[in-house]
């Protein structure tokens, strides 16, 4: 799972192969142009700067994203869409997953913290950026799994 990489970029895997070799073709183009445009010129030192001072262009493709970061982003997403949906149907669920932390013995610091982020994702879904701390996510995670048991 360490080696294994999904295309997270808006591309199915035939398009990112083909736009590699698409890239790789048009910088040896461009570079190919320049110097031909350089070699048409009269003056043999013009010439001579004008091939000196071309540069090949930079293009790097970019690594896949690691499937385990995927999968990660993929479950807080989940969670997050969850529990908006419960708390569309419970308006008191912010009250509930306070009391249920503060009944598992999280306190302080842990405590604020997870109540921030759940009231983050319900108040402001669209804007949440898609990271949230492991400790706010089993917490409410857990909430999540004993609100619908009851």
């Amino acid at each position: 799972m360490l080696k294994d990489r999904r295309n997270c970029f808006g591309q199915n895997d035939k398009a990112s192969r083909k736009g590699i070799r698409f890239r790789k073709r048009w910088l040896n183009r461009c570079y190919r142009k320049s110097e031909h445009q350089a070699l048409r010129s009269a003056d043999v030192d013009a010439m001579e700067q004008d091939l000196l001072g071309i540069k090949r262009k930079q293009w790097r493709k970019m690594p896949d994203i690691p499937l385990g970061r995927v999968i990660q982003g993929n479950r807080a997403s989940d969670l997050k869409w969850r529990f908006c949906q419960e708390s569309a149907r419970n308006p008191d669920l912010l009250d509930g997953l306070q009391a249920f932390l503060l009944a598992q013995g999280v306190q302080g610091g842990q405590l604020s913290a997870t109540m921030k982020c759940a009231r983050e994702m319900v108040f402001d879904f669209s804007s949440s950026d898609g990271k949230l701390d492991s400790g706010a996510a089993f917490g409410i995670a857990e909430f999540l799994r004993h609100h619908r048991q009851r």
